[in-house]
């Protein structure tokens, strides 16, 4: 252990956490640089937030745009409709009216007669006051046997919906 003893003795007198100046200023360099390369992503960052609000906005602004017109057509469309509605109504109106007119053009006698013998019992026997018999337009007075009312075909009694239009009964 002579040989250690022997050996000069160096002290680092340098203060704790002492760097030589091109390691500091190397240092500062690459702190620069990263920072510059930070402040670069945060712009870059910044940019595309707002890029993507302009777009949002944008995208909001068109599908407004389309809404509002999407809107005014729909109350347009909305609007034929009812018209159309009314006019189908009003001639149905006009149909029905011109039915009950056509109803009630016979004369009351002949009314209340058909009306007896629809309401009697089966196999009973009615008296008609100075008529021999009906004319079969006053039976058909009700919607349950006509076979038209008011202009629309009603259903068959066991008929059953036809499956064609065309359908014939030969």
């Amino acid at each position: 252990m002579s040989g250690l003893k022997m050996r000069p003795v160096a002290l680092d007198v340098r203060p704790q956490g002492w760097k030589p100046r091109e390691k500091v200023k190397e240092l500062e360099r690459k702190r620069e640089r990263e920072e510059a390369e930070r402040q670069a992503r945060v712009e870059k960052e910044e940019k595309r937030r707002e890029q993507v609000a302009q777009e949002v906005a944008e995208q909001a602004e068109r599908e407004a745009a389309e809404r509002a017109v999407r809107e005014a057509q729909e109350r347009q469309e909305r609007a034929e409709l009812e018209r159309r509605a009314r006019e189908a109504k009003a001639k149905q109106k006009a149909k029905e009216e011109e039915f009950e007119k056509a109803l009630t053009a016979d004369p009351p006698e002949l009314r209340k007669a058909a009306n007896d013998l629809m309401e009697a019992n089966y196999g009973s026997a009615v008296k008609l006051k100075g008529r021999r018999g009906l004319p079969l337009r006053l039976l058909t007075r009700r919607k349950e046997v006509a076979w038209l009312w008011a202009g629309e075909p009603q259903e068959l009694i066991g008929g059953g919906v036809q499956d064609e239009p065309a359908d014939t009964w030969s």
